[in-house]
């Protein structure tokens, strides 16, 4: 799985892109059809920070998420937790299409 983290207007620290990475492997080991994840961190307003997730799926539409929060890894958490919500509902429908006479 490919995951590209970017940044726009500042730099974000080597150790918190290596969190935010392993969080985001987590999604690769759940869901199967996931190709690559596209992070990108807007720090515009250094107070509240906006995160915005794009999943990749192959067969399937992307899952995107954005959060703004005071707290980066927070912001990240909130946004996987909306990402598996879509990528949960989205395996759902494609096993529903197959069901289908």
């Amino acid at each position: 799985m490919n995951v590209t983290i970017s940044t726009r207007h500042g730099n974000v620290s080597e150790q918190t892109q290596a969190h935010l990475e392993s969080k985001v492997e987590k999604l690769g080991r759940n869901f199967d059809s996931v190709t690559g994840v596209d992070i990108l961190i807007d720090l515009a307003n250094r107070e509240k920070p906006t995160l915005s997730v794009t999943v990749k799926q192959k067969n399937l539409a992307d899952a995107y998420a954005t959060i703004d929060n005071t707290e980066l890894l927070t912001a990240m958490d909130m946004a996987l937790d909306k990402l598996e919500q879509q990528l949960r509902k989205a395996k759902e429908r494609k096993i529903d299409e197959h069901k289908k006479p």
